[in-house]
């Protein structure tokens, strides 16, 4: 038997061995779950009916909170990297999230993060509940994320109002979420921060159950979603606006922003007037670096036109282009 001997150094085998290991722990973060069990949710719902046990939804993180899935349907998800989702017909559509086996881990004050992603079956539903706990009549007492009536709104509720809302309700998905980081609560959409309210309270702690699709109370109320949700968590902590524009990317291309080009969250949309009137179009996007817009007319570069709106005033018949 030939025996060889390597003049391989020890330290050199080790480098490679931990390069080696940290390329696979990189890879098997590289999607959208791991990325957001990696930021320490309390509790993380996929909503996948196709593939959870029937009438249930695992609790992703580990911590016991499996919900009661009551008349959810699987659907497709809202990118290439999340095709799963759950619809819920607003009228008794639930994930009930009470006979988990440790429920008393998910009541809590102070910070919190509700997180989800949602696509609302219409443009003014609301108020309708995403992800909430309450309104309690008796303890006066609420915790939501939702579909507002034309926006989205994320906070608590104990005789008066907490929290922030912003963003524009359409039938498209839309990531959304609510952050309170002990000092402010904080609107996401898509990413792109939109409202920001000073606060004292954050979250209640109060021993309603957590639902999705609705709230403990909503039994006759109204409040009940109807539409898509997929990818529902809620954290004891608020979420970065680095964390959040971090999971929106993973979800959107399964990359990190700061090795990605911009993602445009709004598009332009076409715009009608007479001639001599004026009109403005709109563009938003996210990225992890400074950007700058650059508007075209027929493909050619509008000079100094690098604003995230572009106006045209007195119109004529030659501003009929792209």
């Amino acid at each position: 038997m030939k025996t060889q001997n390597s003049t391989r150094p020890f330290w050199a085998k080790l480098v490679t061995a931990i390069g080696l290991a940290l390329i696979t722990a990189a890879t098997a973060r590289a999607d959208y779950p791991s990325t957001v069990l990696g930021d320490s949710p309390l509790a993380f719902y996929a909503l996948n009916p196709g593939a959870d046990p029937a009438g249930t939804s695992p609790d992703l993180t580990g911590n016991g909170n499996n919900g009661t899935a009551f008349n959810i349907a699987a659907v497709p998800g809202p990118t290439p990297f999340i095709t799963n989702a759950a619809s819920f017909d607003g009228a008794d559509s639930v994930v009930d999230l009470s006979g988990g086996s440790n429920p008393g881990l998910l009541n809590f004050s102070g910070p919190i993060t509700l997180e989800a992603w949602a696509q609302p079956s219409n443009t003014t539903e609301g108020p309708a509940n995403i992800l909430a706990k309450g309104y309690d009549s008796s303890l006066n007492s609420e915790i939501t994320l939702r579909a507002n009536a034309g926006n989205y709104f994320g906070g608590s509720y104990n005789g008066s109002s907490h929290g922030a809302s912003g963003g524009q309700q359409t039938t498209n998905w839309a990531y959304v979420v609510c952050a309170y980081d002990g000092t402010n609560w904080i609107m996401y959409v898509n990413a792109t921060p939109f409202q920001t309210n000073a606060d004292a309270t954050g979250s209640l702690n109060f021993v309603d159950p957590w639902r999705i699709g609705t709230g403990s109370g909503d039994v006759g109320t109204g409040r009940y979603f109807s539409g898509n949700i997929s990818q529902v968590a809620l954290y004891n902590h608020g979420l970065t606006a680095a964390q959040v524009l971090n999971h929106f990317y993973f979800g959107e291309i399964n990359s990190s922003p700061t090795n990605s080009p911009p993602i445009i969250t709004v598009q332009p949309q076409p715009q009608s007037t007479f001639v001599g009137g004026t009109v403005t179009f709109s563009v938003g996007n996210v990225s992890a670096f400074p950007t700058t817009n650059q508007w075209l007319k027929n493909n050619s570069p509008l000079a100094g036109k690098t604003n995230a709106t572009l106006t045209i005033t007195n119109v004529s018949a030659a501003d009929a282009t792209n």
